[in-house]
């Protein structure tokens, strides 16, 4: 029973508290119901004033325009009547202008014609001027003519003696060519010339060291075999050397057999070529020593000779091109002044 009760009073208690707060809500939902209201109201006040304000400031802008319509309509009366004052200041200029451009019009007309009669004095005395001057001219004219006619006598005159002079001119010109191939041709000739006498004097130099070269070798050999002088030599094709030759060699050869056997060595035996009996058959011996064509020297010696001539030929074919053009340029400004003349 206790229970029960306890229970019952529990649940009364329970629904009392939600009850309670249902009221409590209740009373907050009426205070702000009350709030949203008062805030309504407020608003609406508000926007009755604003819209009160507005409809203010309407018939104040309306009465500002309806001013501002009759201010305007003020100005347009007496722009109205400006514009008038205007067209009538305006006729009374006009006509005022065209008086004053009547007057100048006459003025300028009296000055016009005042300025045509001088000019028309001014003429005539030009026109009689000039009939004067066209006389001294004339006159002039015909004095420049006969000076003309006499230039033109002595311009035939000195044409001819261009002529003249031209065909002397011509005449030494060939001469001068002539002569000039002919110094050409004697500088070639000698070019060639100076060329092969060197390449002799070379080739001869050449055999004559090889023969000094070669007498030396056969005397050396001979001292070495014991053999008397006035026999053979070794390589010379077993030719039997007279005696004058060996006596005319043998105090070189004593000379150097000497100096071989104190411990030195040979000397030359000078630039003295053996007789011609002692030089051998033609290819052997000692005649045998000279080569039967020309050494590379003596080639390069006449190759240059050739060369130098091929350039004089050209250097000479120039000068004539470079002569004949200097004449021709020569001939042509002749001619040109001989047109100019004409």
């Amino acid at each position: 029973m206790l229970l029960r009760m306890e229970r019952h009073f529990k649940t009364e208690q329970a629904a009392r508290k939600e009850a309670e707060e249902m009221l409590e809500q209740a009373a907050q939902a009426e205070i702000a119901a009350k709030n949203q209201m008062e805030d309504a109201a407020q608003k609406h006040a508000a926007d009755e004033k604003r819209v009160q304000d507005e409809l203010e400031a309407i018939q104040k802008e309306r009465k500002g325009l309806e001013t501002m319509r009759q201010e305007f309509e003020s100005e347009v009366q007496a722009a109205r009547v400006e514009v008038k004052k205007a067209q009538e200041a305006l006729k009374t200029a006009e006509e005022r202008v065209r008086a004053d451009e009547r007057v100048q019009k006459a003025k300028m007309e009296a000055e016009y014609q005042t300025r045509i009669i001088a000019l028309g004095s001014e003429l005539e005395r030009v026109r009689e001027e000039l009939a004067i001057r066209t006389q001294s001219l004339g006159d002039e004219l015909e004095r420049w003519r006969k000076q003309a006619e006499l230039a033109a006598v002595a311009v035939i005159e000195a044409k001819g003696e261009v002529m003249e002079r031209r065909r002397e001119i011509d005449v030494t010109k060939d001469r001068m060519d002539r002569l000039v191939d002919k110094l050409y041709a004697g500088r070639e000739h000698g070019i060639v010339l100076h060329g092969a006498l060197q390449a002799a004097q070379m080739y001869h130099g050449q055999a004559q060291a090889r023969l000094l070269a070669s007498m030396q070798k056969s005397y050396y050999h001979g001292v070495q075999a014991g053999l008397p002088w006035g026999g053979t030599i070794a390589g010379a094709g077993a030719k039997q050397l007279p005696a004058p030759a060996l006596e005319e060699q043998g105090g070189e050869a004593r000379r150097w057999g000497k100096g071989k056997a104190e411990g030195r060595g040979p000397r030359a035996l000078g630039n003295r070529l053996p007789p011609l009996s002692a030089r051998g058959p033609q290819g052997g011996g000692l005649q045998g020593e000279y080569p039967a064509v020309p050494s590379r020297y003596a080639q390069r010696a006449t190759a240059q000779a050739q060369a130098q001539g091929a350039q004089a030929k050209r250097q000479q074919r120039l000068a004539r091109q470079r002569s004949k053009d200097r004449f021709a340029g020569q001939r042509d400004r002749a001619f040109a002044v001989m047109s100019r003349w004409d």
